[in-house]
């Protein structure tokens, strides 16, 4: 797993642009991020509204609802099938 504590290690701070992205797939489990997300986006033209269950950088399980074409600056280190309902989903890091 990496090191939740990178953004303090590696000079990047949350504010800095994302250098990747990886398309979000929980129908089969909850999907680990390994480098954490700096952000979760549900796209505009394929996402669906809902609820997004996530693993923080301090370990807690946490939930908050995203809109379509939302992008949510909240640090992951792994989107949880269970209570997740929005779909259409990408970890930007």
């Amino acid at each position: 797993m990496a090191d939740p504590d990178r953004w303090k290690q590696g000079g990047i701070s949350p504010g800095d642009p994302a250098w990747g992205k990886v398309d979000i797939d929980v129908s089969g489990g909850d999907q680990t991020l390994d480098p954490p997300a700096r952000a979760v986006r549900c796209k505009p033209s394929s996402g669906t509204a809902g609820v997004v269950a996530f693993t923080d950088m301090s370990g807690d399980d946490q939930t908050t609802e995203i809109a379509v074409g939302e992008l949510l600056p909240i640090g992951a280190l792994a989107i949880l099938s269970s209570g997740t309902t929005a779909g259409g989903l990408e970890a930007l890091f």
